[in-house]
């Protein structure tokens, strides 16, 4: 029933999405809703723990169970939006979200890539306070490890930034390319190698 906009969707092994967060008429929400194509139908979910606008949420295993981890976005302040570094992770059967630690660098807009080995990768995003989104920081990327539930920052050449596009790659390496870093607008790309957990050069896009 409310309006959302930079929220997330992520697609369950049951069929369902669920969806959480965004923007509505009333400022940043922390609802979620599960969509069932069966019966084209929304119910509700549990409440994030924090109302969150441009995060990112990612399904990995928990066990024998499904999950989906949240991070990063922002939240609504007087003057304008406050990035975020928390994290929440729901627990797809019992329909229950629990806090995760939180990670080095508030983010909004991160990118968050499940990698294998019950590791999650958070890309891009940028660190801001208040409405002057023109003086955000891009911030490094990192690592979450759901076996130990800690971050760490990703070795390797790599450049920090923001809006930039984020796919991963049949054998599981995940390429970030162009966006804006703090010298502008990017043509460069940067691959993490999912072998050895580090980023590396792709060169450059011809625009």
């Amino acid at each position: 029933d409310e309006i959302g906009g930079t929220f997330d969707a992520v697609f369950l092994d049951d069929g369902r999405v669920w969806i959480s967060g965004g923007t509505g008429v009333q400022g940043v929400l922390a609802s979620t809703e599960f969509f069932d194509h069966r019966s084209s139908s929304f119910t509700q979910g549990s409440a994030l723990a924090q109302p969150r606008t441009g995060h990112s949420a990612v399904a990995f295993r928990q066990g024998a169970q499904e999950a989906v981890l949240v991070i990063g976005g922002a939240a609504q302040i007087a003057t304008g939006v406050q990035s975020r570094n928390s994290a929440e992770i729901l627990d797809v059967a019992s329909g229950q979200i629990v806090p995760a630690p939180s990670f080095g660098f508030d983010r909004l807009g991160v990118q968050a890539v499940n990698i294998g080995n019950r590791n999650v990768l958070a890309v891009g995003g940028v660190t801001v306070q208040g409405s002057s989104v023109a003086s955000a920081r891009a911030v490094d990327p990192e690592s979450y490890d759901l076996a130990a539930g800690q971050w760490s920052p990703v070795q390797g050449r790599f450049l920090a930034r923001a809006a930039a596009a984020v796919g991963q790659l049949a054998n599981g390496d995940v390429l970030v390319s162009g966006g804006r870093s703090a010298a502008g607008y990017e043509a460069s790309a940067d691959l993490y190698v999912a072998t050895t957990g580090t980023f590396q050069s792709a060169g450059n896009m011809s625009e």
